[in-house]
């Protein structure tokens, strides 16, 4: 009973740590897209402004 009990709560912790593992990388996925457009958007301003300036 209690080896039964143990890998359930292994199969949980485990299950547990894989969908948090899971979620950090689409939140850092994300980040990562909204820098890459954020940055992007930095440099076509600069762009525009140095144009308009010239």
């Amino acid at each position: 009973m209690y080896l039964n009990n143990g890998n359930w709560f292994h199969e949980n912790v485990l299950h547990c740590r894989n969908s948090m593992i899971d979620y950090y990388y689409k939140i850092v996925f994300t980040i990562k897209l909204k820098s890459i457009k954020l940055y992007r958007t930095v440099l076509f301003t600069q762009w525009l402004l140095c144009s308009l300036t010239n």
